[in-house]
């Protein structure tokens, strides 16, 4: 529970925060695989497999850094906070 009101402030703290974005196109598949890949280790170590078919060369218009936090917050949330056992990444 802890850790989800943690996520939820970091998540009104960017919003606050909206006027300072850098705002620029970026490939959000090439992001979002490897968030995916560096937290796959994190999830195998609680036995939780993790499929991924994201769809190739999605451009997004954004400030990078905000939206690879909050995918950050978003995956470290399933893997931590759910008792499942496999999780699916798809477009």
């Amino acid at each position: 529970l802890t850790r989800i009101v943690e996520s939820l402030l970091v998540l009104a703290k960017l919003d606050s925060t909206v006027s300072a974005m850098q705002i620029k196109e970026f490939n959000l598949s090439e992001m979002a695989q490897n968030l995916v890949k560096s937290m796959r280790v994190l999830a195998e170590a609680k036995n939780i497999q993790v499929v991924s078919n994201i769809k190739p060369d999605i451009i997004f218009s954004g400030d990078e850094s905000y939206i690879k936090r909050v995918l950050i917050n978003i995956i470290d949330l399933i893997i931590i906070d759910f008792n499942k056992d496999f999780i699916r990444f798809f477009d």
